[in-house]
């Protein structure tokens, strides 16, 4: 799981020079899985909005494969509401780079690897201190917006006065597993990359009372201490990047850093040279 992976990170030990050598593959392997298993399930809550459609509303002649093109074929009523509320472009690609966060890779004008442009404006990157957090609070909130989405549609195409008196039922074991998760999630420091400081973020706490536990978040809370900030007050700072170049792109741009890496090779693909410049926006 990517919290066990993002520990490890903060028990490597720093050498003479201050800095650590870990090894991200495991980090990047579990954020890969935690970002595909997100989208399979947005997958399925569209499946589940389709289940509960009748099928001969899509006059489609060629019906769509994926269910929320197939629901939009069919004009449900409430398909667009769920999109709306659940649409996040952090999790529209994968991400590139692990050491205590990441960056989706995209492509500028330049044909110049890098942050995408849309989702980091080109030139930051995303902390997994702040991204782990807003992860698990859109779990629920893509769970409560399909809740509603489903009791609106059942309500418009079969029972005008349906009330679900419960949304869903869970084990004791998955009670322990989604506490432990949630305790955990608490837990991560409110350290961030310095474009994150004085950005809305979730916070999630629990309220344990004899045998009854309320989890309690917050979806977009700003901490004023933290955006008072000023940029002086975060130095000094340390970047470490660790990069997989492919056997194609010879021109990248790394984060924060404002420069761009390009390298020399000759015809048997062995580097010639490697030139860092600054890169201008």
């Amino acid at each position: 799981m990517v919290l066990d992976e993002n520990d490890k990170i903060y028990q490597t030990p720093t050498d003479s020079n201050g800095s650590c050598n870990f090894e991200t593959t495991a980090l990047l392997k579990a954020q890969q899985e935690l970002l595909d298993a997100l989208m399979a399930h947005i997958d399925d809550c569209y499946q589940i909005l389709k289940a509960l459609y009748p099928a001969n509303r899509n006059g489609a002649r060629k019906p769509a494969h994926f269910a929320h093109q197939w629901l939009y074929q069919a004009k449900h009523p409430t398909v667009e509401f769920f999109k709306d509320q659940i649409n996040s472009p952090a999790l529209l690609d994968v991400p590139h780079i692990r050491i205590a966060g990441y960056f989706v890779e995209g492509v500028d004008s330049h044909q110049t690897l890098g942050p995408d442009r849309e989702i980091h404006e080109g030139k930051y990157a995303i902390s997994f201190h702040y991204d782990l957090r807003h992860h698990f609070v859109h779990l629920y909130t893509i769970g409560h917006f399909l809740a509603q989405a489903l009791v609106d549609v059942i309500k418009i195409e079969y029972l005008p006065g349906f009330k679900p008196e419960q949304y869903v039922s869970v084990s004791q074991s998955e009670i322990e597993k989604i506490k432990s998760i949630a305790e955990r999630i608490t837990r991560l420091p409110f350290l961030f990359y310095m474009n994150e400081v004085t950005k809305p973020v979730p916070s999630v706490n629990l309220l344990i009372t004899n045998e009854d536990i309320t989890l309690i978040i917050h979806e977009k809370l700003v901490f004023k201490t933290l955006a008072s900030l000023r940029s002086s007050t975060l130095n000094p700072y340390q970047i470490e990047i660790q990069y997989g170049g492919d056997s194609v792109s010879r021109s990248w741009k790394l984060p924060y850093m404002g420069l761009q890496m390009n390298i020399s090779v000759n015809r048997q693909g062995e580097i010639l040279e490697i030139c860092v410049t600054e890169k201008n926006e």
